[in-house]
């Protein structure tokens, strides 16, 4: 018997399992922005609306233009249907930049999509999603698909918005509500410093470099970088006022506490004719921060 056994023996030595490693964030990403890739693949075969009626969460949300928020699968795809050619369509679409939360729960994608009909007709879109991670997998929380002009000029993959570590996901319920308020109270400084300063100061100083702007169907692209969207939201006007204000209705955030995102309306600051208030538009945005007690800053919307 060797010193080892006789030792085993004396101390009742038993196997121990090692620790789980901790995946990696770029890791997370990319098994992220390859489940969207996989849907797309999906789409081209069985089309736009039993894909994305996969895609979407039970409780899925889209701004809905005047219709304003609007929340439901059946709700949403029933909308989509109403557009010409998508019940029949076949879809695909390409991630051009992902990202994750630390604790692996909860992340972003933005893209191009072409919607092929069946009568040989194609429409280009971007779009942007918010996915969570949940029994069935990826799935996407909160969606928005824009009509663009024109197809997209170029499809690079930009680099992933990663966390610089992996926090294993929490379950607090009093750490989680500190973080959803904290956000949320984020955006209604946005709105308000806006009031003040201008819209396109506002948004220039509250979106992290690396930030997305999805525009409007006037625009065949998105536009990058918070100065850049500043200036575009700002063009022309020269006084430090906001023609509206807005405020989060609905947050969804990961507990790691550093990728969430805010859902609510846009409302004009100046009554209508009557005196009634003006009816608003939804939005929602995407935010990341850093880590805890640092600034949450817009990173897609």
């Amino acid at each position: 018997m060797t010193i080892r056994t006789t030792l085993c023996l004396l101390l009742w030595c038993v196997a121990l399992p090692l620790p789980a490693q901790q995946p990696a964030p770029e890791a997370l990403a990319k098994a992220l922005i390859s489940r969207d890739r996989s849907f797309s693949d999906l789409a081209t075969v069985r089309g736009c609306r039993a894909v994305l009626s996969e895609m979407f969460t039970a409780d899925v949300t889209i701004p809905a233009g005047p219709l304003g928020v609007l929340q439901g699968r059946d709700s949403v795809l029933g909308l989509y249907a109403a557009s010409p050619g998508f019940a029949t369509a076949k879809c695909s679409w390409t991630p051009i930049r992902g990202g994750i939360s630390a604790d692996g729960t909860q992340g972003f994608t933005f893209g191009v999509m072409t919607q092929a009909n069946t009568d040989g007709t194609s429409v280009p879109f971007r779009y942007l999603a918010y996915w969570v991670k949940g029994r069935s997998g990826w799935q996407v929380a909160v969606y928005k698909r824009l009509r663009s002009p024109a197809p997209a000029a170029s499809t690079t993959m930009r680099t992933a918005a990663i966390p610089p570590a992996f926090i294993a996901p929490r379950s607090d319920a009093a750490a989680q509500h500190t973080i959803e308020e904290s956000l949320a109270e984020a955006e209604r400084s946005f709105s308000r410093e806006a009031q003040t300063m201008g819209l396109g100061p506002a948004f220039a100083k509250h979106g992290s470099a690396d930030a997305m702007n999805l525009g409007s169907q006037v625009d065949s692209t998105f536009t990058f970088g918070a100065e850049a969207i500043g200036r575009k939201i700002g063009d022309g006007d020269t006084t430090k006022t906001s023609p509206v204000s807005w405020g989060p209705d609905r947050v969804i955030a990961a507990s790691s506490g550093d990728l969430g995102v805010t859902i609510g309306m846009i409302h004009p600051n100046a009554p209508l004719a009557d005196g009634s208030k003006a009816k608003g538009f939804p939005f929602f945005t995407v935010w990341r921060r850093a880590g805890p007690g640092q600034p949450w800053r817009y990173i897609a919307e």
